[in-house]
């Protein structure tokens, strides 16, 4: 049936011209899927989101503790898990620490300029990789005068899960 035609109401339609029409639309349907679910994949595939401890160091009021520089990969909120036993107030930074930093030290790269975290797990929000930093770090110290102690708990500079938002 080598170049037969179907009539199907007043549409002459080729057998062989429709079915290779159809497999390419499928193959081309296959190939977006594939490529949508990679792209969506990728920013979990790619977060940093191992926890590192944060620093025991004594903090209060005006006394801070800055954590380690880690690698940001995506645009995740920072994930903090608060040990202290006490609220504390954190700036969430991008780049590089500067050799010189009090407990007001920041990159504004907070949203809503610090994250007040209660114990337990949170999401900090930034504007790190927006404003094109490729690191993170934290300047921790305690959200109330006159309380202190030490510093307790857990970091990533990416997140994954869904923890309640600290600011």
């Amino acid at each position: 049936m080598r170049g037969s035609a179907i009539t199907l109401g007043k549409k002459c339609v080729n057998e062989k011209g429709s079915v290779m029409k159809a497999l390419k639309k499928l193959a081309l349907s296959l190939v977006l899927c594939i490529v949508l679910v990679s792209a969506l994949a990728l920013p979990t595939l790619a977060s940093n989101h191992s926890d590192t401890a944060l620093p025991t160091s004594f903090i209060g009021y005006t006394t801070k503790a800055t954590t380690s520089v880690r690698s940001k990969n995506n645009t995740t909120p920072v994930y903090m898990n608060n040990k202290s036993g006490m609220t504390l107030r954190v700036y969430a930074n991008g780049g590089s620490k500067p050799s010189s930093i009090n407990y007001l030290t920041t990159t504004k790269t907070t949203v809503g300029g610090v994250a007040h975290v209660k114990p337990g797990q949170y999401r900090i929000h930034t504007w790190i990789r927006e404003y094109g930093y490729i690191t993170a770090w934290l300047n921790i110290s305690v959200a109330t005068s006159g309380v202190s102690g030490n510093c307790n708990g857990y970091w990533s500079p990416d997140s994954i899960g869904t923890y309640p938002s600290a600011n």
